[in-house]
């Protein structure tokens, strides 16, 4: 039972209790899963656990689909999200896009898709949340000193390189690491321009 706290949250939001209670069977073994059925309780239950991944689903009672995403970015921007709909449409999909969703599947969901996409969808995120904590040290220090995971490549950079530079030898590991974050480097690249600028390091 103690290894269950080491695994990641899950969090299931659809208010048909057949494909919730479906999906929360078929995580259950892997994951910690929690089930909701509207898009108020996902938002409490974000305010008060830590989430890794959310499976949405975007007509529901009450609030929507879309409304809970964009209330629960405010709340948590990290947070995976994947949508899982049979109401699906042009618009909403752009709208999710724009939210940042992780991904888009159409019910009735495929049982070895939606496990690969999970898994995919955590590695994003462990890979996301170690960008920001490099780019939140490059911001606070002269010196930035990687860690021994594997993720990253064991060096440091010292204030005669700039956090661009580092950025990119950052995104590129990531793209190697995992195909699916391809185009993750231009937004790292980014995002450390602007650190770089705030902490008056020239990013040439």
């Amino acid at each position: 039972m103690d290894n269950k706290k080491n695994l990641p949250n899950i969090l299931i939001v659809d208010d048909e209790i057949g494909p919730r209670e479906s999906l929360r069977m078929i995580l259950k073994p892997h994951y910690n899963v929690f089930a909701v059925e509207s898009g108020y309780a996902a938002i409490q239950m974000v305010r008060q656990i830590p989430i890794d991944v959310i499976t949405l689903d975007l007509k529901m009672p009450g609030i929507s689909g879309i409304d809970t995403l964009k209330e629960i970015r405010l709340i948590d921007p990290d947070v995976m999200i994947i949508i899982i709909t049979g109401y699906g449409t042009l618009k909403s999909a752009i709208e999710a896009i724009r939210y940042g969703v992780f991904d888009y599947i159409p019910k009735p969901f495929n049982v070895p898709e939606i496990i690969s996409i999970i898994e995919k969808s955590i590695q994003r995120r462990k890979l996301n949340l170690k960008v920001k904590e490099v780019l939140r040290q490059c911001s606070h220090s002269n010196e930035i000193k990687l860690d021994e995971e594997g993720v990253f490549p064991s060096h440091s950079y010292s204030e005669g390189q700039t956090c661009l530079e580092f950025s990119k030898v950052l995104a590129y590991t990531l793209e190697e690491k995992d195909p699916y974050t391809s185009g993750h480097s231009e937004r790292v690249c980014y995002y450390s321009d602007l650190i770089s600028k705030k902490i008056s390091l020239s990013p040439h």
